[in-house]
């Protein structure tokens, strides 16, 4: 099926006529406005390529925080039923961290400590917000906190890399640099 256009101001015909070529796809996903336009120009005629848009699922990341008094393989399934809404609701788990049992900041709800659990998500919006409304009505979770990310990180997350004193780097002010000396002197003495 070919469809003729007119073009927006920005693109330049030189007065021709343009010939588009469409893709069933484009039909069905609601016209123009969910398509983008390929345009190649050999001399004098502009051939152009209608092309559904590919649409990409935004990722996320949610860290929850469980009460101290449920148990480690509570926690997994509990991991596992939100990870499952979010499978329901079109969106895919990528990875899930546990971080075990780890002290609070300040208390919640009566508990110093609390299981935190980090996971990764590629799902539409409506999976993230039913994933979150299901954590909201359970009792058993203290805290859940959901972003949006660029890109899924590499290895295992801070929280669970081992630290080493050699990434601190120099602590500078600390440490006296200049050949020991002291820091003021009196006058009249040398």
């Amino acid at each position: 099926m070919y469809k003729f256009l007119a073009f927006p101001p920005g693109i330049s015909t030189n007065g021709l006529l343009v010939r588009i070529r469409t893709n069933p796809a484009c039909r069905m996903s609601g016209g123009l406005g969910a398509v983008r336009l390929a345009v190649k120009w050999f001399g004098n005629t502009a051939v152009v390529q209608i092309k559904p848009r590919e649409y990409k699922m935004p990722l996320y990341e949610t860290v929850f925080i469980v009460r101290q008094d449920v148990s480690a393989k509570q926690v997994e399934d509990l991991a596992a039923s939100f990870g499952k809404i979010v499978n329901d609701n079109g969106g895919q788990l990528k990875n899930t961290e546990s971080w075990g049992l780890r002290s609070l900041a300040y208390k919640i709800k009566k508990n110093r400590k609390g299981h935190y659990t980090l996971m990764h998500f590629d799902a539409p919006h409506k999976a993230i917000a039913e994933m979150e409304r299901q954590m909201g009505h359970h009792e058993d979770v203290l805290r859940f906190m959901t972003v949006s990310i660029e890109k899924l990180p590499e290895g295992p997350s801070a929280i669970l890399k081992p630290s080493s004193d050699d990434d601190r780097g120099e602590r500078g002010g600390f440490s006296r640099d200049r050949d020991d000396k002291p820091r003021f002197q009196r006058e009249g003495s040398v």
